[in-house]
């Protein structure tokens, strides 16, 4: 199990034990409570991890999620396993979906404490249940590659359907995925495109690739060269692997004025594209990344 389970490490790290982003402090609540700190704490703390760490302390959920990543990451911190581990629980005792999720990962990897997949996927299911995209998009991931139980198609595409609806362009990807190949589900390009293009929409680069040679080979929608290049320009901005050549192999068969319409249409997509990742951090419906 332990070898097996090392091909998806690098994945479930990027869902996150810090899908709230860079450690940010809000106000002093209290300037006159002193922080009890600890010695894995160090000597040398900014004033903002001090203020963090003394809203975990006062019970703070969201801190204490913080605190972890902290710790677990090295973010103003000397690295301490133990102290992340402590602060993850403490969230998690209050239902806190995010410290479920990372404890969830580290028991899937066995970092810090014995791997243990089953209570990952205990974790998993009661995150899922509190609306995290990265738990239910990791549900889909297991149940697709038969990591614990028999590989799952089916199971794996009703994982990646909760977490697309929880806001994960991850799972939209994997849902096209599935579409496009026909697995856990009929084969149907259309929705294939639709979710390709969901993904994208949201600033998936591998999506916007897709979507890119799908217009270009007629896939699933219209054949349209020029909405090809402009989804493949976006997936090479975003540094998607291939996209510069397919960008550059389209652009060839353009003339000067469907150039221009590219151009056109690239800034506003870059603009809808913007409006929705606007909608998206104001419903905090990020992941982990990710995807």
């Amino acid at each position: 199990m332990k070898n097996t389970w090392l091909v998806f490490r690098y994945a479930l790290t990027l869902w996150t034990l810090s899908a709230r982003g860079d450690v940010s402090m809000p106000a002093p609540s209290s300037p006159n409570r002193v922080v009890a700190e600890s010695s894995a704490q160090g000597p040398e703390l900014s004033p903002e991890i001090r203020q963090l760490l003394r809203q975990a302390s006062e019970g703070g959920a969201s801190a204490q999620v913080k605190a972890g990543d902290a710790y677990r990451l090295g973010k103003g911190v000397t690295p301490n396993l133990d102290e992340a581990l402590k602060w993850y629980r403490s969230a998690a005792a209050q239902q806190e979906p995010a410290a479920l999720h990372a404890l969830g990962v580290l028991h899937a990897n066995g970092d810090g404490l014995k791997q243990d997949v089953p209570q990952a996927v205990l974790l998993f299911h009661q995150a899922s249940d509190l609306g995290w995209a990265a738990s239910s998009e990791a549900l889909a991931f297991l149940a697709m590659h038969g990591i614990w139980q028999e590989q799952d198609p089916i199971a794996s595409h009703q994982w990646f359907l909760k977490a697309a609806e929880q806001g994960s362009s991850g799972a939209m990807f994997g849902l096209a995925s599935q579409f496009e190949q026909g697995e856990g589900v009929a084969k149907d390009l259309k929705q294939a495109f639709s979710y390709y293009q969901a993904a994208a929409e949201k600033g998936h680069p591998k999506a916007q690739h897709k979507i890119g040679f799908f217009y270009y080979l007629g896939k699933g929608a219209a054949k349209d060269a020029v909405l090809a290049f402009t989804w493949l320009h976006l997936a090479a901005e975003n540094l998607a692997e291939g996209a510069a050549e397919a960008r550059d192999m389209v652009g060839k068969t353009l003339n000067q004025q469907e150039v221009m319409l590219a151009w056109e249409k690239l800034e506003s997509i870059r603009q809808r594209i913007d409006a929705i990742g606007s909608l998206d951090r104001g419903g905090d419906t990020s992941l982990s990344p990710g995807s």
